[in-house]
């Protein structure tokens, strides 16, 4: 054979141990071992380009590119190896099968059981077997009914208008927001962390009135409120509540003068969210009498009950009595029948309680009372997922308290 052959026949081996080599190299670089391998050490050591080449980003998704990989150092830390061990396996699952597969990691010390990645199918060259990391993603919302609150988060301000504000989809992650509150008595600022997600549905950020807000009473009405020691000039009666608020961080006291003159305040306390406040005095004199001195009227009634069910709608859909405490006469059958109602633990992502409709069908007047009968259409949907309407006529028995704010005193029901 001419030495021009052998040399050619050389080449083309070479050439052939070249690209099986070349096709070995590839085909383990693409690997899902070495695609969890190099995820795993981009978001280890922070590096932000490696790591999001390496991710199929959803659109309109809301994230801090360092807050994200942080979240998932840590959820890795906590499963102790286990982390890459599992994803690892449903990545190969993806590549043996074609087939999309959901990779969850379950509750650790840190975070609760989530969804991190849809893993998905992918080819290198249109050649070669390999995956991509889809983050999942938390539909995350601002719950209240409070106004003139603002908030800062991810550098956008967001004003309080008295209804829900959706955020829209984020990427895990413990995100830092600040409330701004000003008011004529507090003007302050408080940071908070936002943790994505906090339930199994995304996110929420809690700021219903009835567990930011603090709520004063007194056994005398019309005695005057100070706050961070000073005068607000103002009665307890007229402020009736403050927020929202951090605990420990506003400490109020009242202060009346009595039949002789004697000025008489209350001892110092520090308020708490969603907390009452009790501001009475040990001893009351005669020109301030415990008794209330308001007026009872039908629609101011009427409008009572509908927020009264308002809030109990969400005490029944977060199994706490927490929203209504402060609408319930204390020490009443009634009260003492939704503190045993709810004392009963319940798992609530297993039913949903949606009212849709009251309509007054009575209010009844009395001196220092109202019954308010109402007939009130609610969906009550269970673990089924079967969703049942159900009609039931209530009476509600209110009284005034101290403060002249009605409290719901017995609720009696049919249907």
């Amino acid at each position: 054979m001419p030495a021009w052959k052998k040399r050619i026949i050389a080449l083309l081996i070479t050439v052939v141990v070249l690209i099986i080599a070349a096709h070995s190299t590839i085909r383990a670089a693409l690997s899902p071992e070495r695609q969890v391998t190099k995820l795993i050490h981009a978001y280890t050591n922070i590096n932000t380009e490696k790591f999001y080449d390496m991710l199929v980003m959803p659109k309109k998704v809301t994230y801090d590119e360092k807050t994200y990989m942080k979240f998932l150092f840590n959820v890795d830390r906590e499963m102790d190896g286990k982390f890459a061990e599992k994803l690892e396996k449903i990545a190969q699952e993806v590549v043996d099968t074609g087939e999309k597969k959901i990779f969850s990691v379950p509750a650790t010390d840190f975070n609760d059981a989530m969804a991190v990645f849809e893993v998905r199918p992918a080819k290198k060259w249109g050649f070669y077997n390999t995956v991509k990391f889809a983050p999942i993603t938390y539909d995350t919302a601002i719950v209240t009914d409070m106004q003139g609150v603002k908030l800062d988060l991810l550098d956008k301000e967001y004003i309080f208008r008295g209804h829900d504000i959706e955020l829209g989809k984020f990427l895990p992650g413990d995100y830092p927001y600040t409330v701004f509150v000003t008011n004529k008595w507090i003007s302050r600022d408080y940071p908070q962390t936002l943790r994505v997600p906090n339930s199994v549905k995304g996110a929420k950020l809690d700021f219903m009135s009835w567990n930011q807000v603090a709520r004063l009473k007194t056994n005398v009405p019309d005695s005057m409120l100070f706050i961070n020691d000073e005068p607000t000039e103002k009665t307890v009666a007229e402020v009736k509540e403050l927020g929202p608020i951090v605990k420990n961080t506003v400490r109020v006291y009242a202060e009346y003068n009595n039949d002789k003159g004697q000025k008489v305040r209350t001892a110092t306390k520090y308020l708490k969210p969603g907390e009452v406040v009790d501001l009475s005095f040990p001893t009351v004199g005669k020109d301030n009498t415990t008794k209330s001195s308001g007026k009872i009227s039908r629609s101011s009634a009427e409008s009572f009950v509908k927020r009264y069910r308002r809030v109990y709608e969400r005490a029944l859909n977060t199994n706490t009595i927490k929203p209504i405490e402060t609408y319930l006469v204390e020490g009443s059958a009634y009260a003492e029948k939704m503190n045993a109602y709810f004392a009963v633990p319940r798992p609530i992502e297993q039913f949903k309680y949606n009212f849709i409709g009251i309509t007054n069908q009575n209010t009844v007047i009395e001196a220092d009372k109202a019954f308010v009968t109402t007939v009130e259409e609610y969906y009550y949907t269970g673990a089924d997922d079967q969703s049942v309407l159900n009609t039931v006529t209530k009476t509600y028995e209110l009284h005034l308290d101290v403060t002249n704010n009605y409290v719901v005193y017995n609720v009696v029901e049919s249907r």
